[in-house]
């Protein structure tokens, strides 16, 4: 699985030409692929001070909608996804990186459980007490299930990143 980036100038809607060739970039196994996997995406250059709310619509009519950024990355693409994602509109710029973050490999998990932790309270439906719970929360602390992890390799001492999605059926 991969995607290709297209590079452009968000001022001029053009291309970012480089030696005569365009630049772009491949972005292998990452979230935004498998949730939208025959979207067009582009990568808008954004200008600090100069680049407009206005210059970032102004590519509906190609088809092109900003859904996700992150610093000075623009994600767009031809497919709304970012309200399939998050619940709030901001959450896209605030972790817009995750969907495009290359992973060294992709595998989808069914009958998957996911403990949901209230990161104030640690209440948890009763599964764990609130103690324990509250401890598995973090901005990605990556921890999980003994099974899970025999499942992946079983490699010792190897780092671990997690990017979790919900793909519902009803999408495809």
């Amino acid at each position: 699985m991969a995607i290709i980036l297209e590079h452009f100038c968000t001022k001029t809607g053009k291309p970012i030409i480089v030696n005569d060739k365009p630049i772009v970039e491949t972005i292998k196994h990452c979230l935004a692929e498998y949730f939208a996997p025959n979207a067009t995406f582009k990568l808008g250059t954004v200008y600090p001070a100069l680049t407009t709310e206005q210059d970032l619509q102004q590519f509906t009519e190609q088809g092109l909608k900003l859904e996700f950024a992150a610093d000075d990355r623009f994600y767009f693409m031809d497919e709304p996804l970012r309200e399939k994602i998050f619940d709030q509109p901001h959450f896209g710029a605030a972790y817009g990186s995750n969907m495009f973050t290359p992973c060294q490999s992709f595998k989808e998990f069914k009958n998957l459980h996911v403990l949901v932790v209230d990161a104030s309270t640690g209440e948890n439906g009763g599964i764990l007490s609130p103690d324990k719970a509250i401890k598995l929360v973090g901005d990605g602390d990556g921890k999980i299930d003994v099974r899970l992890h025999e499942e992946l390799g079983n490699a010792a001492q190897t780092p671990f990143q997690t990017r979790f999605g919900i793909k519902n059926a009803v999408w495809d």
